[in-house]
């Protein structure tokens, strides 16, 4: 179904089975869990026992805000460039109109309408690119985040941090994954074992 809104923390106990969930802060699993099939979106930190199976079913794992931002910021820009299609056309038919054989007030009423429509498709534009830029300013408060598997991930599962992704091709253990800050790409280290 739906998206699950699992509020701040989550925490597994046994598994979590094709499902879609949205975890606030922070993902924890319990010794022997398997998250298994599904959509996770986590906002700050995953600290996961086995992900994926062995069957190689697909598993996303969305890790940070900017996952659930930059889905935001597509559908904004689409919106916006329809948006701007729209007002080239309308600016287009307002020159073709002064060439049009009817009346002179046919020819008025014409301009108004379509004055009108710019008038409104600006201002929808407008609010839409302050929309934008609200968001842009929200990925700049980015904080480093991680996905730590203390069992195994396996192939199927796909990982995504932002606009960066990383597709498991070959079975992992005892893993971290992170966004690296300078290179600004998905990079995984072993996991420290106390």
């Amino acid at each position: 179904g739906g998206l699950i809104d699992a509020g701040t923390d989550l925490t597994i106990m046994k598994e979590l089975i094709n499902s879609s969930v949205l975890v606030g802060r922070n993902l924890n699993c319990a010794k022997g869990s398997s998250i298994i099939g599904g959509q996770l979106f986590i906002q700050n930190h995953c600290n996961a026992f086995n992900l994926g199976s062995s069957l190689g079913v697909a598993t996303q794992i969305h890790m940070g805000p900017h996952s659930l931002i930059f889905q935001k910021l597509k559908r904004l820009t689409t919106v916006s460039e329809h948006l701007q299609e729209n007002l080239d056309a309308l600016n287009i038919s307002k020159i073709r109109a002064k060439t049009l054989n009817v009346s002179h007030e046919e020819k008025e009423k014409l301009r108004i309408q379509l004055d009108s429509a710019i008038e409104t498709l600006q201002t929808e534009k407008e609010a839409i690119s302050e929309q934008l830029n609200e968001l842009q300013e929200e990925l700049k408060k980015y904080r480093p985040i991680y996905l730590r598997i203390a069992g195994a991930v396996y192939p199927g599962v796909k990982i995504v941090f932002g606009q960066h992704q990383f597709d498991i091709i070959e079975p992992f253990k005892q893993v971290e994954f992170y966004l690296h800050p300078v290179q600004q790409k998905i990079c995984y280290r072993a996991l420290k074992t106390s």
